[in-house]
């Protein structure tokens, strides 16, 4: 039976001979010393070479090759080639069966051998300065990427330009630090001037952006702004994520902070509201949005369902009913002006109504409480509905108890 001699000796030695500029090819050198019954092997041998992604069992990788070798005193040399995409990353294994040339049928050696890392060198590439001082590299997948160093300044692209304009560039020199990416935007520049620019390649400030400016933190992220006015000391904002996941301004890294602007336009709620604790104590009905609440004078700053008729302490309606949120939230953490529930205090909101109490209700009625537990009716004593009018109804509710929309109002 053929054996190798303790294990199949595989030598993968790239030909490293080649000249510089030359591509290396996926072929490497096999070498062996093959016995049988203990006595070096010196006749003619069929091989076959074939490549395994397992010591046992696994895919086959590539094509078995097929050759005939006559080794001296066992030892036997050869090139193999299964190709250049055959070694990309993975282990790979060596089969190898053998016997007598040209009779009989082949035996498997005892074992597969493991392919040492050197064949993966055909994946280098190639590397090599031309007489400019560039460097060329070349990936598995044929694409070209340039590394020029010469002249002051470092340069790395992949369409072989690396000038101030390359498409997928990096250059850094006397002219500061340029990027660009596919579409020859500018990515980055900072040029001698000091200036830094992000999507333009002439920034006129120190710190220019024509792009959306993206930031990200892992904790925490803010853009911060810093100037010294009327002569006072240098005063710092910053706009960026409180511990709540929100969005705050800091002054001088007080969360106090202020906005101001000419028009804040709200597209996600449609009234002002405040948050209040209601029915604190009191868990019959549920509390729900779109429910008329009063003040609650046995909880100072808490509210409670309105649920007599005409209630003078009526305070407004809880919002979210009928899809439309509140759209500004005033409250202030910590103190009596803060709770659960929002209530609108002015704008449009939906309210539950009771149009079995005084009769059906149609835009611009008055609202006011009603016996019904957080729910409004047509007040029809103007006398009584002073002081305990919830706002005037938008839409109609000819029976029955449903949402009606209206322009809130306590008055």
């Amino acid at each position: 039976m053929f054996k190798p001699l303790a294990s199949l000796t595989l030598g993968a030695i790239l030909a490293m001979a080649t000249p510089a500029a030359a591509e290396i090819a996926s072929s490497f050198t096999y070498q062996g010393l093959l016995t049988l019954d203990d006595q070096p092997v010196q006749a003619a041998t069929d091989f076959k070479f074939s490549l395994w992604t397992g010591e046992v069992g696994g895919t086959q990788v590539g094509t078995t090759i097929d050759m005939t070798l006559t080794p001296e005193r066992g030892v036997f040399t050869t090139s193999l080639d299964f190709g250049g995409d055959a070694f990309n990353g993975g282990e790979r294994w060596m089969q190898v069966e053998v016997r007598p040339a040209g009779t009989g049928s082949f035996d498997t050696l005892d074992s597969r051998q493991r392919v040492t890392p050197t064949p993966y060198a055909i994946s280098a590439g190639t590397l090599h300065p031309d007489a400019s001082g560039r460097i060329s590299l070349t990936d598995p997948a044929g694409q070209p990427l340039h590394l020029e160093i010469g002249y002051g300044s470092l340069c790395v692209d992949n369409d072989g330009q690396c000038d101030s304009a390359g498409v997928g560039s990096i250059r850094v020199g006397a002219g500061g630090i340029h990027g660009s990416n596919a579409s020859n935007n500018h990515v980055l520049l900072a040029p001698s001037s000091g200036h830094v620019g992000i999507g333009t390649s002439a920034p006129v400030n120190p710190n220019n952006f024509s792009k959306s400016l993206n930031v990200n933190g892992s904790s925490s992220a803010s853009v911060v702004f810093s100037a010294t006015s009327g002569g006072a000391s240098n005063d710092t904002w910053s706009i960026g994520m409180c511990s709540d996941g929100n969005i705050c301004a800091f002054h001088n890294g007080d969360a106090a902070g202020i906005f101001s602007v000419p028009i804040l336009q709200v597209r996600g709620g449609s009234d002002i509201a405040e948050p209040f604790n209601v029915n604190r104590e009191v868990h019959e009905p549920t509390v729900q949005p779109g429910m008329v609440v009063s003040i609650d004078p046995e909880h100072p700053g808490e509210l409670r369902l309105a649920a007599s008729d005409y209630d003078p302490c009526v305070a407004g309606v809880i919002s979210g009913a009928g899809g439309v949120n509140a759209g500004m939230l005033l409250t202030q953490e910590g103190t009596l002006a803060d709770g659960e529930h929002p209530v609108a205090m002015t704008g449009r909101v939906y309210v539950w109504c009771d149009a079995e109490l005084n009769g059906a209700i149609k835009p611009g009625d008055m609202l006011t409480t009603s016996s019904t537990p957080g729910h409004a009716m047509r007040a029809d004593d103007r006398d009584r509905a002073f002081g305990a009018t919830i706002g005037k109804a938008m839409t109609s509710l000819e029976s029955g108890r449903g949402l009606v929309l209206i322009l809130v109002r306590p008055q």
